[in-house]
């Protein structure tokens, strides 16, 4: 279940990019997001396991991914982080099938 819904988000966040429905950096931030928030409810289960509290630890995470995120949008610094493997942005000289 898990595994298919990301292939079809990612499949679909490539589509978006590709037929240009989605800007870059629309797609770099989303990028971002995912993989801070990526196994938020499993993390936070196995915390809860050990005597975590589960709203203090999925608040936190979901309030910090944002927190991030929203950092990189201000002045566009998501674009430092590219050579980490974030999207490249489409140069427009691709063939398109």
């Amino acid at each position: 279940g898990f595994f298919v819904g990301i292939t079809y988000g990612a499949a679909m966040l490539y589509q978006f990019v590709e037929n240009r429905q989605l800007s870059h950096k629309d797609a770099c931030l989303i990028t971002v997001f995912l993989c801070l928030a990526h196994a938020i409810i499993e993390d936070t289960m196995l915390f809860v396991v050990v005597g975590g509290n589960f709203w203090w630890i999925l608040l936190t995470r979901v309030i910090m991914a944002i927190v991030v995120v929203r950092l990189l949008a201000t002045r566009n610094l998501y674009q430092k982080l590219l050579w980490i493997g974030l999207p490249k942005e489409p140069s427009g000289n691709e063939i398109k099938p």
